[in-house]
């Protein structure tokens, strides 16, 4: 499996690729899920350092999902678009994708 900064570079434009997304203001669990690699898969964190337009649904989710209470999950539109600001490779292989959202 390739590096993941030879796919996502610094300074690129990620879109939700016309769909709602479905992220979580719980880093914990966001390294949870991202930790779930295999030889197939990359493990990454994307964190936005400016959420504009994600909307928390925190009071209407199941308070126990996947092992989690309360799992904080904020939907993103499908028409949000973030700028990559930093990637770096963290603990045990889990990369950070710092991103901002325009």
């Amino acid at each position: 499996m390739d590096d993941p900064r030879d796919l996502i570079k610094v300074g690129q434009l990620l879109g939700n690729q016309g769909a709602h997304a479905s992220w979580t203001s719980k880093p914990q669990v966001a390294e949870h899920f991202a930790g779930m690699s295999d030889d197939y898969h990359y493990s990454v964190v994307i964190k936005s350092i400016n959420n504009k337009t994600g909307a928390s649904i925190r009071k209407i989710t199941e308070e126990w999902q996947g092992g989690f209470m309360g799992m904080e999950e904020v939907i993103v539109p499908k028409n949000a678009k973030h700028i990559v600001r930093s990637i770096e490779e963290r603990k045990d292989g889990v990369y950070f994708v710092v991103v901002e959202e325009i």
